[in-house]
């Protein structure tokens, strides 16, 4: 019997639902009272636009189903952030984004990923410099796809987590009751992925 390959979505959405867990509702969490990672107010925005899984919730994040923050998930972070082009280029960059996205959002992650291309580019003799817009567009993904080679991709990986470490840091500085969450982004959010 053959083994049967997960999608890389499914792949990506397992490991992050492990990471975020159920209910949390903590008095130093930015995102407020969420269920598997998925905020309040991001689950009544999709109920507003009737995505079809949250057709049935009662509002009570309590009771905001897997299903339905799977529903957001690809909705909100795995489709707009074309994260299935690029898992078949990078699946570890490619969860890295979403996974980053989720805890950072989507257009700081976007700018994370812009500065790194930017100081991987040797002064311009890999590819030209790129607008630090925090859009990913044709340009960004192009330059993505140009990095083939395993040293490389490592380095841009290692890059992002840079990028995420200086967010993290920079919030703790700035809001010392955002000291708590520090520990648990470092745990959680850095050195997640890797590339053999």
């Amino acid at each position: 019997m053959t083994e049967q390959t997960q999608s890389p979505f499914n792949e990506w959405v397992e490991k992050l639902l492990t990471v975020e867990g159920g209910y949390a509702n903590r008095v130093n969490d930015r995102g407020g009272e969420t269920m598997f990672g998925v905020t309040r107010r991001l689950a009544l925005h999709y109920l507003q636009k009737e995505l079809p899984p949250l057709a049935s919730w009662s509002g009570e994040m309590r009771e905001f189903r897997r299903d339905m923050a799977i529903a957001v998930y690809r909705q909100e972070f795995w489709v707009p952030l074309k994260l299935e082009q690029l898992a078949r280029w990078c699946k570890p960059i490619a969860f890295e984004l979403g996974d980053t996205a989720v805890n950072c959002g989507k257009r700081r992650t976007v700018l994370f990923l812009q500065r790194a291309l930017n100081l991987l580019n040797w002064e311009q003799r890999r590819w030209p410099d790129i607008e630090e817009d925090g859009i990913l567009g044709p340009t960004t993904i192009g330059i993505l796809e140009r990095i083939t080679d395993k040293v490389r991709q490592r380095q841009l990986l290692r890059a992002l987590d840079g990028e995420q470490y200086a967010h993290y840091a920079a919030l703790a500085r700035s809001d010392p009751s955002q000291e708590e969450n520090f520990a648990g982004w470092l745990d959680k959010r850095i050195g997640n992925e890797t590339i053999p």
